[in-house]
């Protein structure tokens, strides 16, 4: 699931009392993942934003992450803008997935200008939008031109507007008549269709509208509750899925939950083609090797074409060319059927089966290496697709360097 705006609305709170915060450095842990180090009154602290399809959040992380050596034009141009910059305040838009921060940082004349920073958390929407003064874009990690969404252009140059709010909806914390039949996500802002579950399951318990609002707002804590293989999360218990929950600190949450699934992510972009090109050529020496020992059975076989022309150069004057020419073997006196080359005489028959002799001869050598060689090759990409398999974020960037080394 993914985060809803009333979730939002605590994260936001519990990061705000960090603020005003400079920011240290800026870095790229992901194409879709953020990391800024900040410089707060409670110390240096690291901020998250991931703007990931799914897993989209901000959050204080603990948690050690392995950046980007070279990052995207995005981050380049965010170092230049902002980075050294102080993030002077940060506000939740209503009740939205969208947080508004406002820096002030130096240009390159010295000068302090003000810049907005804005964080949209609305799932595959999900994006980051620097914007300046004038409220006009300067860039976006994820631009929408004109073409794609003619109601809300996000490109340089482009004036920032904010999504389009939903009309109809009331505020939790003031609203008057609600029905209890319909959902939540319908009659009020910063609901997901869980959390509206949820509420009403209270309800009918016997708690009041306001009194599980007033929970929400005073949570600073993470409850995951484990159904299966899915993991359901909000800042108060989901009693409603009558099921076992685990409550963490709200940021320490956060990590747990997403930290491994990204990092999966993260592997996968690093080793994704990594595991396709690894797997293609498993395959293709797989295939490869039953041919090659085919090919050198063939060619030990080769001293049966060395008797075919010693018998021939025996018994050239007393034969008559036919397709098959039967004589008995010089040394076990059976017969041997020896096909002829009805093109050739029998002389030059012989000479072409010399001429095979010694081709099989010396490929039995070649062989034997390319089998070994083909046998070395299918070890190391099933050693290599293990390792893929088992590879954390750091393992994928080595394997992808020895791959690399490997091929030049």
């Amino acid at each position: 699931m993914a985060l809803d705006g009333l979730l939002l609305r605590q994260l936001y709170h519990e990061i705000n009392t960090c603020l005003p915060a400079k920011i240290l450095k800026i870095q790229a842990v992901s194409d879709t993942e953020l990391l800024f180090t900040l410089r707060t009154q409670q110390g240096n602290q690291k901020l998250m934003i991931s703007l990931h399809s799914v897993y989209n959040r901000i959050n204080i992380t603990k948690e050690s992450y392995t950046t980007l050596e070279v990052p995207g034009n995005f981050v380049m141009l965010l170092r230049k803008q902002i980075d050294g910059g102080i993030i002077r305040s940060m506000e939740q838009i209503g009740l939205d997935r969208i947080l508004h921060m406002e820096i002030e940082a130096r240009n390159e004349m010295g000068d302090i200008h003000v810049k907005h920073f804005y964080v949209e958390l609305m799932g595959k929407y999900a994006n980051v939008v620097l914007v300046d003064e004038d409220m006009r874009i300067i860039d976006a990690l994820k631009r929408i031109p004109p073409f794609e969404n003619n109601s809300r252009t996000i490109h340089p140059g482009a004036a920032y507007v904010l999504p389009a709010p939903h009309v109809g909806k009331q505020d939790p914390f003031h609203h008057e008549a609600f029905d209890l039949e319909e959902s939540f996500t319908k009659q009020f802002h910063g609901f997901s269709p869980l959390l509206s579950k949820e509420m009403q399951y209270r309800i009918k318990q016997g708690q009041s509208f306001d009194e599980v609002m007033q929970e929400i707002a005073s949570s600073n804590q993470l409850y995951i509750s484990d159904v299966e293989d899915n993991m359901f999360f909000h800042c108060i218990p989901l009693l409603h899925l009558g099921a076992h929950y685990r409550v963490y600190p709200l940021m320490k949450g956060m990590d747990i939950l997403f930290y491994h699934k990204e990092e999966k992510v993260r592997i996968k972009q690093q080793s994704g083609d990594l595991f396709k090109a690894c797997r293609k050529e498993l395959r293709k020496n797989e295939s490869k090797l039953p041919k090659l020992k085919q090919s050198l059975k063939e060619a030990l076989d080769c001293d049966k074409y060395r008797e075919y022309g010693d018998l021939l150069f025996a018994y050239q004057h007393t034969l008559q060319k036919e397709k098959t020419i039967v004589l008995p073997s010089f040394e076990t006196g059976e017969d041997v059927k020896i096909p002829i080359d009805m093109r050739f005489d029998l002389k030059t028959n012989a000479n072409k089966f010399y001429q095979k002799y010694h081709k099989f001869k010396r490929a039995q050598s070649i062989l034997n290496e390319q089998i070994e060689l083909c046998e070395k090759e299918i070890r190391y990409f099933e050693a290599m697709e293990v390792q893929l398999e088992q590879a954390g974020i750091q393992d994928a960037i080595e394997i992808r360097e020895d791959w690399q080394n490997k091929a030049m």
